[in-house]
């Protein structure tokens, strides 16, 4: 049996060539013999089962313990392996990026912010630039920014939307730096203009993407942004059919530039307080998106980028976010994520402090370096529940990708796409005001007297034509 670079560093002081040869555990105290993990523990029977819950059902059907997501996806009570499919590996072995954001307005003190997050613990920085962000007038600015990172070491991403200048600047920047092989993110996204209520800008973006494939090889430049479906409110089914219709409209504009845009393309997702619903989402991302890149005969690695989600995110009782964010980040690493960046616990009120920023931070550090996550490639493999809910993601995904696609791609079938998430979304508020998706800290166990946090708050931002970001807690939080 193949072992990995970690195993053979473990067990060379054991004086076994495979795994099967390793000593058997040593007896404690009188015992003899290993002890079997399933002593004293009857085989499972899933008829026995069956009756145990129907029994404490009391009368009612055994239907009521299912959850139905978005899409048409039932999350059963129990799975087994007659129905699970095969495991494999889908996931990414290894640790992932830490990837925290800076949207410091101004460039002086938004390079504090950086350094800080690094020298923190984060192995990379995203600069978000405008709305909220920051505010780059010229290269110059973004330099300013940059003062004192290493570019090679401490790769940089950007969320800039649809405008290509500031990831000029930075590729000029890091020409001038010598970092042409830094695994940078331009992170430019065509569509962002479509949601602002402008037109696509793909071919701005493709144009970019060819200019700087030649110098900078281990760079994304393009971004498919699946975060704003879920910040609408939508569906599991609905992000990953949006990320699959996106991507490929990139692929179409790429053939129609010249180039091969499946290797400049960085996928990203947010993820909600579900852990087993975001794991299974993620890893069906990679299948149905594998898929896609083999029906065009194309062969790129697919690189995703976890972002916690904010719609889950409350003002009252904002330590609960600690919660969700842990969650969240969670399922990033363990479905497979390149990269992961956690929200500050008080995203929702305003700028983060350093202690919110730093707790941001640690969460991660803490599931690598403590849970060690990051030690098994695809945890997620071979688990009846995920490998099921996987496939089933996966499938109702792509039935909505293909729905898009019947309608003439992306752009075309935005009004029809929108008002399928509004119909989720309005279900998802419906069940946060009725309770039967209580939120800690706001609609149950709310704080009976909760000191406020002394941040400045976010800008106004411009509303987004399309998608519109929404909380479950908005409007609930100042109700008695």
């Amino acid at each position: 049996m193949a072992k990995s670079t970690a195993q053979q560093g473990r067990y060379a002081d054991e004086g076994a060539d495979s795994l099967d040869d390793l000593p058997r555990p040593r007896a404690i105290g009188p015992m003899s013999a290993p002890i079997p993990l399933a002593m004293d523990f009857p085989t499972p029977d899933a008829a026995r089962w069956r009756a145990l819950a129907e029994k404490a059902l009391a009368g009612a059907k055994l239907e009521t313990l299912m959850t139905q997501l978005p899409g048409g996806v039932a999350l059963a009570p129990l799975y087994t392996g007659d129905s699970a499919p095969a495991g494999r590996i889908v996931g990414r072995a290894g640790a992932w990026d830490i990837r925290q954001i800076v949207e410091t307005t101004a460039p002086v003190q938004a390079n504090v912010t950086a350094l800080e997050e690094l020298t923190g613990g984060a192995t990379s920085i995203e600069l978000r630039v405008g709305g909220r962000g920051l505010a780059l007038s010229n290269a110059e600015d973004l330099a300013r920014v940059l003062d004192g990172v290493m570019l090679d070491f401490a790769p940089v991403a950007l969320d800039a939307g649809a405008d290509p200048r500031a990831a000029r600047w930075l590729a000029a920047l890091a020409a001038r730096r010598g970092a042409k092989e830094a695994a940078l993110a331009f992170n430019v996204d065509p569509l962002a203009s479509v949601l602002t209520g402008g037109t696509a800008a793909h071919d701005e973006a493709l144009s970019f993407a060819k200019e700087i494939a030649p110098d900078f090889a281990n760079a994304t430049a393009l971004r498919v942004d699946a975060r704003v479906v879920h910040e609408t409110g939508g569906g599991e089914a609905h992000e990953l059919g949006y990320a699959l219709a996106a991507g490929v409209l990139m692929l179409r504009a790429g053939e129609h530039a010249g180039m091969d845009a499946a290797r400049s393309m960085l996928f990203s997702f947010a993820l909600g307080p579900h852990a087993i619903v975001e794991i299974a989402k993620l890893r069906a991302a990679r299948l149905t998106w594998a898929r896609v890149l083999q029906a065009c005969s194309v062969s790129a690695p697919m690189r995703l980028h976890a972002v916690t989600g904010q719609r889950m995110m409350t003002r009252k009782d904002a330590w609960t976010n600690m919660l969700r964010v842990t969650a969240a980040a969670y399922a990033g690493g363990v479905g497979g994520a390149d990269s992961v960046t956690t929200a500050p616990l008080t995203e929702a009120i305003g700028h983060p402090s350093p202690f919110a920023r730093r707790i941001a931070r640690n969460t991660q550090i803490l599931l690598q370096e403590e849970a060690h996550i990051a030690r098994v490639a695809d945890p997620g493999a071979g688990s009846w529940a995920i490998e099921s809910l996987t496939d089933d993601l996966a499938q109702a995904g792509w039935r909505i990708f293909q729905d898009i696609e019947q309608r003439g791609g992306i752009i075309n079938a935005l009004p029809w796409f929108e008002s399928e998430v509004a119909k989720v979304r309005e279900a998802r508020l419906a069940a946060a005001r009725d309770k039967s998706a209580p939120i800690i800290g706001v609609t149950v166990f709310p704080p009976s007297d909760e000191k406020p946090f002394d941040v400045e708050p976010w800008p106004e931002s411009a509303p987004r034509a399309h998608l519109a970001p929404m909380r479950l807690a908005a409007g609930l939080e100042d109700a008695p």
